[in-house]
């Protein structure tokens, strides 16, 4: 854990006093959501949550391309889902894996008709049958070849379906982002080498 914390702060690099100055500011408001986990698992990542600097300017981007519905892959203890739940009245799926992490999570939403906590392995999830058009990803996944699976399998489900569809990528690896060229996905925004990647389908639905 403390490794991981410490890598991704140095790729931070010039952008650590704003993150650190909005860390202050909102757990002082009283945000939740903002625990961490170690897990000892040969699959998932340790989960660390996304900075609130980051979620500012996602927020916008959700707001700016009318996203209705969200889906967080290894959604942690909440935090994204309940900071963007303060600013944007959409739907929200979370999907965590592990049954504590899940418990604490969904009793933060009990009274969110628009937000769903479910515990479930998403590698195994048919989301052809999630009507989202949103992906939040903050690297769950250890393995690259995992990762590529998951990215393969939800590109295609998007495609076959003619759906315009967002990833919203979060210290993910540079090595794990070549899985969205080889697909051809247009990136619209990226802040940093382990910042925020933002892709999108619009240009394989547009080649049709």
């Amino acid at each position: 854990m403390i490794k991981n914390i410490l890598s991704i702060i140095k790729a931070y690099k010039l952008m650590l006093v704003k993150i650190l100055f909005y860390e202050t500011y909102f757990i002082l408001k009283r945000f939740k959501g903002n625990s961490f986990d170690v897990r000892n698992d040969s699959k998932l990542t340790d989960n660390i949550p996304c900075p609130y600097f980051f979620l500012i300017k996602i927020g916008k981007f959700i707001k700016d391309n009318n996203l209705k519905f969200l889906v967080d892959l290894g959604c942690g203890g909440g935090r994204v889902i309940y900071f963007l739940n303060k600013r944007l009245n959409i739907k929200y799926m979370g999907i965590e894996y592990y049954e504590k992490t899940f418990l604490r999570c969904k009793n933060l939403f009990l009274k969110n008709n628009n937000v769903l906590i479910t515990k479930n392995n998403f590698m195994e999830l048919d989301f052809s049958k999630i009507d989202n058009d949103c992906y939040f990803i903050n690297d769950p996944l250890k393995d690259v070849n995992d990762f590529n699976s998951l990215i393969a399998n939800l590109i295609k489900i998007n495609h076959n379906l003619n759906k315009l569809v967002y990833f919203i990528l979060v210290n993910v690896e540079k090595n794990k982002l070549e899985i969205f060229n080889r697909y051809q996905l247009i990136e619209s925004l990226n802040i940093g080498n382990r910042g925020y990647f933002i892709f999108s389908n619009k240009e394989k639905l547009n080649d049709k």
